[in-house]
């Protein structure tokens, strides 16, 4: 063999193992967008999620001072001495939720 035909064969099988790299390489990065799109999409859900933990420990805020408040009432209503009393305090309930609506609302 020549070593002309010796080079052409060494040459084509460069030429193919560049090919074979090529589309390895093709299929790696093709990988890595979908894996970088993924994580976007990860990204957007964590900080979702973060958002409705902060709101979701906001409303235990108020379902506590709710609860605080309902106890306070409850002895309130335990520890009056008349009918006009207990209205008192039921129209200062009404108004205080009437107020929390509004304010939050």
């Amino acid at each position: 063999m020549s070593v002309i035909a010796i080079f052409a064969v060494i040459t084509g099988f460069c030429l193919v193992l560049i090919y074979i790299l090529i589309k390895a390489l093709q299929k790696k990065c093709k990988e890595n967008e979908e894996l970088a799109n993924e994580n976007d999409a990860l990204y957007i859900e964590v900080e979702e999620q973060k958002k409705n933990i902060v709101q979701l420990f906001h409303y235990s805020e108020e379902i506590a001072e709710i609860e605080k408040s309902q106890r306070k009432t409850g002895q309130q209503i335990c520890g009056a001495k008349s009918n006009e009393e207990v209205i008192d305090i039921i129209n200062s309930v009404i108004r205080n939720n009437n107020n929390r609506v509004r304010d939050n609302g």
